[in-house]
C-alpha cells in the first residue's frame, strides 16, 4: 500500500516537471518535492533513465486497455485517442519538443494489427508519421476536445497504407 502510494506520488511529481518543460529532471528534485528518500525513488525506479521507464509505464497502461481480441482499426484509434486525451498533460509537454517516442514505441506494437497485407515497414513508417502527426494537431491546436475525438478517429481510419516503394 505504501509502495504504490510512493509510486503515484513520484508518478505525479514527474509529470508535473514534465508538464511544465522541465530539462535535465534529476532525481534529488523528485525526491525534495515528494519528501521521500532516494532509496524509496530508486526502488520505484532502478535505472537512471527514469522518464524512460515513466514512459513504459504510460505505454504498459495503454496496452492494458487494447482487446484481446481482434477489432476494428477505429475501435483501435478510439482507444488510443481516449489514452492520449487522459495523458494530455504529458503529450501537451512533450510535443512541442518533437518527443513521439511514446507515440512511436505503441505503433510499434500496434503493427501486426494495422499493417496492411502487402505493406512493407517503410511503408508502415510514412503510415505511422501521418498518423503521429494527426494526434500532434489534435493535442497541440485542438486541446484533446472531445468534441473533435470522432472526427480524429475517423481521419485516422479512412486513410490506408500505401504499398511504398522507396
Amino acid at each position: 500500500m505504501r509502495f504504490q502510494h510512493h509510486e503515484q506520488l513520484i508518478n505525479a511529481i514527474l509529470h508535473g516537471m514534465l508538464t511544465k518543460r522541465c530539462r535535465n529532471i534529476r532525481p534529488a528534485e523528485i525526491c525534495r518535492q515528494a519528501k521521500i528518500s532516494r532509496t524509496t525513488f530508486y526502488a520505484h525506479y532502478g535505472e537512471v533513465n527514469f522518464i524512460e521507464q515513466y514512459e513504459l509505464k504510460l505505454k504498459q497502461n495503454f496496452c492494458a486497455r487494447l482487446p484481446k481480441v481482434k477489432v476494428k482499426k477505429e475501435v483501435i484509434f478510439r482507444i488510443l485517442l481516449r489514452f492520449v486525451r487522459e495523458q494530455f498533460d504529458y503529450f501537451e509537454a512533450t510535443m512541442p519538443n518533437a518527443n513521439f517516442w511514446l507515440l512511436k514505441m505503441i505503433f510499434i506494437d500496434l503493427y501486426p494489427t494495422l499493417k496492411s497485407k502487402d505493406g512493407n515497414l517503410k511503408s508502415y513508417d510514412l503510415y505511422m508519421s501521418r498518423q503521429i502527426m494527426l494526434i500532434f494537431c489534435w493535442v497541440q491546436y485542438d486541446k484533446c476536445a472531445i468534441e473533435k475525438l470522432k472526427t480524429y478517429v475517423h481521419k485516422m481510419t479512412i486513410e490506408p497504407m500505401m504499398h511504398w516503394e522507396i
